[in-house]
């Protein structure tokens, strides 16, 4: 988990040279509130994303509370949060670069921000979020000369991960290759 963070860590600071745009200035990761507009496209994406595999993994046998990366200490679900790690830099991560560099969301029209500080999606700007998470979840990729869309990628890798549990085999998880 540490080195997982340290690489995201990492990866955040990148955020502001492929955006580059001072209105979508990275900083650092704040949640609970977030602190920038920014932070509150990452956060409402991840909800998003966190539902969507929580929906899959309740077709399964699986339980959502037992996790392999997240603890399960005060979470009501934990294993969403596991699969997410794979696909946060490819769905939600790709949806937010392009919102901002088409110029489809702006940080003056779209975020409000609260008495604590923290700033959060208006009801435009989380339909604009939204809109851009079931387009890309509905384009394709290849993956193993296969092809599909990215929902149906998410279902596979739960689907494979209940495999690997059922069959006592070993995880391998889906990389992204461009």
């Amino acid at each position: 988990m540490l080195e997982e963070a340290r690489a995201r860590e990492t990866y955040f600071q990148c955020f502001d040279i492929i955006i580059g745009r001072n209105a979508f200035r990275f900083e650092k990761r704040t949640r609970r509130p977030p602190r920038n507009p920014l932070n509150a496209l990452i956060s409402f994406g991840n909800t998003l994303l966190y539902n969507l595999i929580a929906q899959d993994i309740h077709r399964t046998s699986m339980d959502i509370r037992i996790a392999f990366l997240h603890s399960t200490n005060n979470r009501r679900f934990s294993l969403n949060l596991d699969l997410a790690e794979i696909f946060k830099p490819v769905i939600i991560d790709k949806v937010i670069f392009s919102l901002i560099n088409r110029r489809e969301i702006h940080a003056k029209n779209h975020f409000r921000q609260t008495d604590d500080g923290g700033i959060y999606l208006s009801d435009e700007g989380k339909r604009l979020l939204v809109s851009g998470f079931e387009y890309k979840l509905d384009q394709s990729i290849t993956v193993g000369g296969k092809r599909m869309t990215y929902r149906r990628l998410v279902r596979e890798e739960t689907r494979k991960i209940q495999q690997s549990i059922i069959r006592d085999d070993a995880y391998k998880p889906f990389k992204y290759s461009n």
